[in-house]
């Protein structure tokens, strides 16, 4: 996988099964919000993926990161700026 050089999103943007890399949590985000964020592992730089959102109002949003799963508030996951991997295939896949 690869990083997508376009723009950031944020987190709450990504699709289902999309996996992307923390860029930030935005500073507006009051301090206890911002430490508990970064227990549950959304650091710059940590891999995370949207795992699915309730069916009603889009929120609480399902996400895995590290090695646990966690819901989060969907105006939580609006503070969190991503950059989105992309799927590449293997080199060593293709035919001669």
């Amino acid at each position: 996988m690869i990083l997508n050089s376009a723009t950031t999103l944020r987190l709450s943007d990504l699709k289902p099964h999309q996996t992307a890399i923390v860029v930030k949590l935005h500073e507006t985000l009051p301090e206890e919000l911002h430490h508990r964020l970064k227990e549950l592992g959304l650091i710059q730089g940590a891999k995370v993926e949207l795992i699915r959102r309730a069916p009603w109002f889009k929120s609480p949003v399902s996400i895995r990161v590290l090695e646990g799963e966690y819901a989060l508030r969907i105006e939580h996951a609006e503070q969190v700026e991503v950059q989105v991997l992309v799927q590449t295939q293997d080199p060593e896949s293709f035919s001669s």
